[in-house]
């Protein structure tokens, strides 16, 4: 990444946040080392981050939802530019990366975690990961607590059963409100080879009639959001190639179906979502 995203910000400062102690200049200016930041645009984020509404302040994730959606965070974090670690003129081995002794330039060996997964050439399904050990949650922004995701083998594979619920006062809390089924990579998946060989993502999405619109989400380990479009109710096939860049699918965090608490994504109390043999083909 060239840019400094607002997941690394939200990691930099949460513990210090969780304490109850203000994030200062000098603290974030540490934290952010690899990055070249003017002390203005320091001084915006601390002031803004300090003030986060008490709502967003439960979870680092509520946090992370709060500096997405500041408009003045961002508009700090734009030209933010990244500084290339330099290395020593010894090879050695630095969070999984062999480095070599020209000019410090990386030599693109990847750890496990990073490695592409192999296609072998067949189907591979989203949700092979998910047992009830590692299970897909439900996160919702005003509850601490998550709800599990059912899966269940049907004919057309896994299914993801998802029961949402949106009282009708979140709607009236301030802020992005909303509730989420949330598969958590761990570690995060490499998908380069799908997307070379032209794979698909397919599923298909059904919903009671209460939910009217799902937000489909999918993140990177930095918690850039780089997929983030509105899904109808039917079946999707939709090439990796024409919803990112290659260089998008090597560090695939999260896949999200989000449901904002507003009447135009859900009109009940409580909604239903069934989502389908969720998987890559060609």
């Amino acid at each position: 990444m060239n840019e400094l995203t607002s997941g690394i910000v939200r990691s930099a400062v949460w513990d210090l946040i969780k304490k109850g102690t203000s994030v200062t200049k000098d603290f974030l200016k540490n934290k952010l080392s690899n990055w070249i930041l003017d002390d203005k645009s320091l001084d915006k984020i601390c002031k803004y981050i300090n003030n986060t509404p008490d709502v967003y302040l439960k979870s680092e994730g509520l946090l992370k939802e709060y500096i997405n959606i500041d408009e003045e965070i961002q508009k700090a974090l734009e030209f933010a530019k990244y500084i290339k670690p330099t290395v020593s003129q010894n090879i050695g081995v630095v969070n999984g990366n062999v480095f070599g002794n020209i000019e410090g330039d990386v030599i693109n060996n990847y750890n496990n975690s990073q490695k592409p997964k192999e296609t072998n050439n067949s189907t591979y399904y989203l949700t092979d990961r998910f047992n009830e050990y590692c299970p897909i949650q439900i996160v919702k922004s005003y509850d601490v607590t998550r709800d599990i995701c059912n899966i269940e083998n049907e004919s057309n594979g896994p299914v993801i059963k998802a029961k949402i619920t949106m009282p009708e006062k979140v709607k009236q809390l301030p802020g992005c409100q909303f509730a989420m089924i949330l598969l958590s990579f761990t570690p995060f998946i490499n998908l380069e080879n799908y997307y070379d060989e032209n794979y698909n993502l397919e599923f298909s999405l059904d919903t009671s009639q209460s939910i009217k619109l799902v937000q489909f989400q999918i993140k990177n380990v930095q918690q850039s959001q780089f997929i983030d479009f509105l899904l109808e109710n039917k079946h999707h096939i939709i090439p990796l190639a024409k919803m990112s860049s290659r260089d998008s699918w090597k560090e695939i965090k999260e896949i999200c179906f989000t449901v904002f608490a507003d009447d135009r994504y859900i009109t009940d109390e409580i909604g239903y979502i069934k989502i389908s043999g969720l998987r890559l083909t060609k």
